[in-house]
């Protein structure tokens, strides 16, 4: 697809882990990608690790802290200020597989109005298990979705946030929950499971 960019959102917590997330990340951008960094409340470590790459399209800006959101007003700030043609959702402690974002660019690209949803390892497995829109089945970090005014839900304040976020996205599509590409590829580890290598991550994409 012609024109194709990804806006990477990124709620951020701790430093440590956004470290190793973004040098993973870094070398995979292109100049039409963005990454999209909100701190909970003030994260001036965060800020200055953010710094440190001195990438113009890794951007940072702190919100005010809530507590136990898990990272969702900040996801939802960023889909605001998004300008790519697709949204990936990256934590600051998931890993990046050494193609993920190829991977992710190369599927889109068949099908580039249509949401996709691709697998991930969490807690040493694979999941989605079965091509189905359930809780506990995908996950935030599995979906890339079109960045399309009035085609995307809300992250609420539940800790099931990124499956709502799922549902409320895919019922603003006529063919609803059909309008899902499944993908066998898995481009991000969920943090978690994720203390392997980026090669060890690799050699488990099927």
């Amino acid at each position: 697809m012609t024109g194709l960019s990804l806006s990477i959102v990124t709620p951020v917590i701790r430093a440590g882990t956004l470290r190793r997330m973004l040098s993973q990340l870094a070398p995979q951008l292109t100049p039409r990608d963005e990454v999209l960094i909100v701190g909970d409340g003030p994260q001036p470590e965060c800020r200055k690790v953010v710094e440190s790459f001195g990438l113009d399209n890794l951007r940072y800006w702190d919100m005010i802290p809530a507590p136990r959101n898990w990272g969702n007003p900040q996801r939802n700030e960023a889909i605001g200020k998004a300008r790519g043609t697709h949204l990936v959702f990256i934590d600051d402690d998931d890993q990046v597989d050494p193609k993920g974002l190829e991977t992710i660019r190369s599927a889109v690209s068949l099908a580039p109005g249509h949401p996709h949803m691709f697998r991930m390892l969490y807690q040493g497995r694979p999941i989605w298990s079965s091509p189905d829109v359930l809780c506990g089945n995908v996950s935030g970090q599995m979906f890339v979705p079109p960045n399309v005014s009035g085609r995307l839900g809300t992250w609420n304040r539940d800790y099931a946030a990124d499956f709502n976020f799922i549902r409320t996205t895919l019922m603003l599509y006529p063919e609803g929950y059909g309008a899902v590409v499944w993908r066998e590829e898995m481009p991000i580890v969920q943090g978690l499971a994720g203390q392997d290598s980026p090669e060890a991550i690799a050699s488990r994409t099927p």
